[in-house]
């Protein structure tokens, strides 16, 4: 649009120059046309005076019109060609406007499409973020919906084992209990026993008194020894089971430690599948150092087995519990090994 404005003021000051020209030429060919007072009055004069003079002059008139003629002419074909060139560069100027018209039209043209086509991307671009967005939520969402999945599994799973830890408890309690009661009818009938053994022996034993009483001493003595000795067989038991329950706690306790412990040692050999699992049998020393690894069951890849031996030498020493009677029990260890990451 600029150009053509440009081109335009040109165009209008060669129009202008041309028309001026011509108006030029219209008012010279006028006024070469009007006839001289001077001479008609002179010719007049001279009729008066000698008719050789009129007959000279006519002649020169005549002269002075076919010149004026022929000039007239001459400049009216020098205002036709001037004219001719005008309507050419009219024509000209028109085609070049036009052209320019044109070209201003498939500039606008082409800056319509590329605005168009720039809106298209622009449009294409936010559509395709808008997308990536809403992948991004759906992929957001699907996995807190899988961490909420594992958590509630991982607490159902530990509420499980709370209740069956419990409910293991229980069954032992009410094991002890029945083994008390059945401990302390026989201590009854033994002692009832005994209590009529006794009597029986006195009723017997009248007659010899001294007998009698050295009986009865030997006969509470062995009783007393007997439930002495039950008495501390009982604590024993006691101990024990104690000393296991312990035992048992510790090992649950600790069991995810080593695991824990293991699996960050462990270094995954080329080429291995996922998902393998094989069992250790473990020595251990009190203070947790490994003795000994086994393979008890094999996971059927024996890089992987050795990886897993590998893993647990390297964990050493292991955590263990400060009592050493408790340690002495966890000293022996079967562990399935499993990667956390396949």
């Amino acid at each position: 649009m600029m150009r053509w404005g440009r081109n335009i003021v040109p165009f209008l000051l060669a129009v202008a120059l041309h028309i001026g020209l011509v108006a030029i030429l219209v008012v010279s060919f006028v006024f070469a046309h009007k006839p001289r007072g001077g001479q008609q009055a002179q010719a007049i004069q001279a009729v008066a005076v000698n008719e050789a003079d009129v007959q000279q002059a006519m002649e020169k008139l005549k002269k002075q019109k076919s010149q004026q003629s022929e000039e007239q002419k001459q400049k009216v074909e020098e205002l036709k060609a001037q004219q001719q060139k005008l309507e050419e560069q009219r024509k000209a100027e028109q085609e070049h406007l036009q052209k320019l018209k044109e070209q201003r039209q498939a500039e606008e043209k082409r800056q319509q499409q590329a605005e168009e086509q720039r809106k298209a991307e622009q449009q294409r671009v936010q559509k395709l973020k808008e997308q990536r967005e809403a992948e991004k939520k759906k992929q957001e969402a699907a996995a807190k919906a899988e961490a909420e999945r594992k958590a509630k599994e991982e607490a159902k799973r530990k509420e499980q084992q709370r209740l069956a830890e419990e409910k293991r408890k229980a069954e032992e309690a009410e094991r002890k209990r029945k083994a008390e009661e059945k401990r302390l009818a026989e201590l009854k009938k033994q002692r009832e026993q005994e209590q009529r053994k006794a009597e029986e022996a006195k009723r017997k034993a009248e007659q010899a008194k001294r007998e009698a009483e050295e009986q009865k001493r030997q006969a509470e003595a062995a009783r007393k020894e007997r439930e002495a000795a039950m008495k501390r067989q009982m604590q024993q038991e006691e101990q024990q089971r104690a000393l296991q329950n312990a035992i048992g706690k510790a090992r649950d306790q600790y069991s995810e430690a080593w695991q824990r412990q293991i699996r960050q040692a462990w270094q995954r050999p080329p080429g291995i599948p996922s998902g393998l699992t094989c069992t250790l049998r473990v020595r251990l020393g009190v203070s947790g150092d490994v003795l000994n690894v086994a393979i008890a069951r094999s996971s059927g890849n024996e890089a992987f087995d050795q990886s897993a031996v590998r893993a647990v030498y390297k964990a050493s020493p292991l955590p263990m519990p400060e009592d050493t009677q408790i340690a002495n029990g966890l000293r022996d260890l079967t562990l399935d090994f499993q990667p956390s990451n396949g």
